[in-house]
């Protein structure tokens, strides 16, 4: 809508052109952010990035437009509530009367106020340069109509941009967890290298003083920066400034495939050399004759985090060089490193292919807002034909979820999924410990079963049974078992002696996807899966047993004495080999570990 409401030739009947000055009136703050360090109170004051903090006073009593004067963000419009106040950076703008706030918040929020910016190193804005911008307004009841209209649309379409971004940052921690899967997987196999032993670590350079000085630039040569890095897909291709043949001769041209990864700023950023390139003293370069590229790329990536956490905190952070080196690697054969950059290149770039999808969604809705912004400041909104040609396109923006849950061609419904994926993180917990425990079927299913009652988002929809291993949906966890050896994720051996569920090919990419599916409750079910990792196959079979016939009671409204659970626990002749004190330390077990059940869930019921 950027300035098009100044192109209107006719205004429709009733609307009228104001100057912003004669709309609202512009007040000023002199509270810098340094006062504020030992105030604390219940009223918020606001600057460029949103709230501050709370404080003891306020100085606006009723809700208030700001624009940011100054700075980054500078002509920002915000709506905020009253008894509030801003910081110096920000001016209020005060709707006068005769004028909906929302409205003109609307309507302001769509302008492009960069013309009216002023200063190169600190850009300002002031009110006198865009008092007069022409504003077009109709009468009060017009607006309020204008306004519900558009709370209703613009909220679905906000709705529908904020849950296409969440998806696209699902994929993105989707990625690193299968990134950092697959290196702690080779971490296992394989011995480690320092990074400094396999592979030569230098400085970037840019020697001279200052580092601005314009004869520097303007050559043919790419002088890539941490911003370029971290903009970078993967490989660097385009740069925003070049170095002249004076600016060379103080750094260094770096060939391309050379890694480059940050130290200062915005610390651990990686990508590879697309281009012959120079980059500054702020960027590491790397290669290895013994490493393939791709893998030391995608292994750089997994560790940024800890980089973050070794940089020194100055008035920039700084990860030093010599702590950097001493990164320790799983250093496999190179055959082997060409094999996991395939199998992880493959599945980064389908991923690649959803982010990219749920971008272009996220484009086409942030462009139906502006056409409906236009349309509402150009009194185009009351025609009719324009809201319901852009209505329906309100219901199908928000495109698909990432929901591994629902893949129809695999056979598997959203709650077999989800039992699936906690099942591969018992396999993962079981198959990192050996020596604490031993999975088998008896054990898995009884895990599923507390699992699915004591953690309320573990709805896996299970039909447990009363028999002689029971509670248990064998039918179920048998399909899972075919479902996971057809698809290469895992196996289990009935005859195996000692590991019966063995990892398949597929089982880290399926890891990764449960890491993200189960990430809002990962840590309960972590919790979970640590208390019963030693708990052996008898012991489980009882404290299960124990759990599912506590439960019944709940359910059925029955007292819960130690007489009527043994009496509901011992539903088949094998567990009559359970004894008043076998149940005894079972609740106690289940007390101790707060895995009491809560009457939730089926109740678990004869064959």
């Amino acid at each position: 809508m950027k300035n098009k409401i100044n192109d209107i030739k006719q205004l429709p009947e009733g609307w009228e052109y104001k100057a912003l000055e004669d709309v609202c009136d512009k007040a000023s703050s002199n509270i810098s952010q340094n006062q504020l360090e030992n105030e604390k109170g219940e009223y918020p004051i606001f600057g460029a990035s949103g709230l501050i903090k709370k404080i003891s006073f306020y100085h606006r009593e009723k809700p208030y437009l700001s624009i940011i004067k100054d700075g980054a963000g500078v002509g920002r419009i915000m709506l905020l509530d009253g008894k509030s106040s801003i910081i110096g950076t920000l001016q209020y703008l005060l709707p006068r009367e005769n004028i909906n706030i929302k409205f003109l918040h609307f309507l302001l929020s769509g302008i492009d106020f960069k013309k009216y910016i002023s200063g190169s190193t600190i850009p300002h804005i002031y009110f006198k340069d865009y008092k007069n911008l022409p504003i077009p307004l109709p009468p009060l009841a017009e607006q309020q109509k204008i306004v519900q209209v558009l709370d209703t649309a613009l909220g679905k379409i906000d709705k529908a941009i904020a849950f296409l971004k969440e998806n696209v940052e699902r994929v993105e921690q989707l990625n690193l967890a299968i990134l950092d899967v697959t290196f702690k997987k080779v971490g296992k196999d394989f011995e480690y290298k320092k990074l400094n032993d396999i592979a030569t670590v230098q400085r970037g350079k840019s020697k001279h003083r200052p580092r601005n000085e314009k004869k520097l630039f303007g050559g043919k040569y790419p002088f890539i920066q941490t911003g370029d890095i971290r903009n970078a897909d993967k490989y660097i291709t385009t740069f925003s400034q070049t170095y002249s043949d004076f600016g060379l001769a103080q750094s260094r041209l770096w060939k391309k495939g050379t890694i480059c990864l940050t130290i200062a700023a915005n610390i651990g950023d990686v990508a590879i050399l697309g281009i012959d390139a120079c980059f500054p003293d702020s960027v590491v370069g790397l290669y290895s004759e013994k490493l393939n590229n791709e893998f030391l790329y995608y292994f750089l990536k997994t560790k940024q985090l800890e980089f973050n956490h070794l940089a020194s905190a100055a008035a920039q952070k700084n990860l030093s060089v010599g702590k950097f080196e001493e990164t320790l690697i799983p250093f496999p054969p190179l055959k082997t490193q060409h094999r996991i950059v395939s199998y992880l290149s493959e599945t980064i770039e389908q991923n690649k292919i959803l982010v990219k999808a749920y971008q272009t969604k996220i484009e086409n809705l942030q462009k139906l807002k502006s056409s409906l912004l236009e349309a509402a400041f150009t009194g185009a909104l009351a025609k009719q034909n324009v809201f319901a040609i852009q209505q329906p396109m309100l219901s199908v923006a928000a495109g698909p979820t990432i929901n591994y849950n629902k893949v129809a061609a695999n056979g598997l419904q959203e709650d077999e999924w989800l039992q699936l994926y906690f099942m591969l993180y018992n396999i993962g917990l079981h198959n990192d410990k050996p020596q604490q425990a031993f999975l088998a079927e008896v054990k898995m299913e009884k895990s599923c079963h507390i699992g699915e009652y004591k953690i309320p988002a573990l709805k896996f929809n299970r039909n447990p049974k009363k028999e002689m291993n029971g509670p248990a949906d064998f039918e179920r966890l048998f399909k899972l078992h075919n479902f996971a050896a057809a698809n290469d994720i895992f196996y289990y051996d009935k005859k195996a002696s000692y590991k019966k569920y063995t990892e398949g090919k597929n089982f880290y990419t399926y890891f990764g996807k449960a890491t993200t599916t189960l990430k809002p409750f990962l840590k309960e079910v972590k919790k979970l899966l640590n208390i019963l990792l030693p708990v052996k196959t008898d012991p489980i079979d009882i404290y299960a047993t124990t759990f599912a016939a506590w439960n019944n009671l709940l359910i059925l409204k029955k007292p819960i004495t130690l007489k009527a659970l043994a009496t509901e626990a011992r539903w088949h002749e094998k567990k009559n080999r359970f004894t008043d004190n076998d149940f005894e330390e079972a609740i106690k077990f289940l007390k101790d570990n707060n895995l009491e059940p809560n009457g939730q869930g089926k109740l678990v019921k004869g064959k």
